[in-house]
């Protein structure tokens, strides 16, 4: 909902970390890239209240920034990592 003018380099690094591969763009609002019948989920409360109208999904994870150690961005991304997981196993498998 406020961008970034960069992915925070932290971020970068945290992925990297996870050998996971982010591709190199530039944040933009979700107004600018939400379609029809994709699914927002929103993971800081500012946003969720920013965004009453497209029935987001709302994951209230700590921002990293904050504590700006890598343990945080590693925490968040590991987070984000097990609500995704368990979001699209199949239903027989959900606790």
């Amino acid at each position: 909902t406020h961008p970034a003018r960069r992915i925070n380099p932290n971020t970068l690094k945290a992925a990297r970390r996870a050998r996971l591969t982010l591709p190199r763009v530039t944040p933009q609002r979700v107004d600018e890239v939400h379609g029809s019948g994709d699914l927002v989920v929103t993971v800081c409360d500012r946003a969720h209240e920013d965004l009453p109208d497209l029935g987001v999904l709302h994951w209230s994870v700590p921002d990293p920034v904050t504590a700006g150690t890598p343990g945080a961005f590693d925490t968040a991304r590991d987070e984000l990592r097990a609500r995704i997981a368990a979001a699209i196993a199949p239903e027989d498998n959900r606790t």
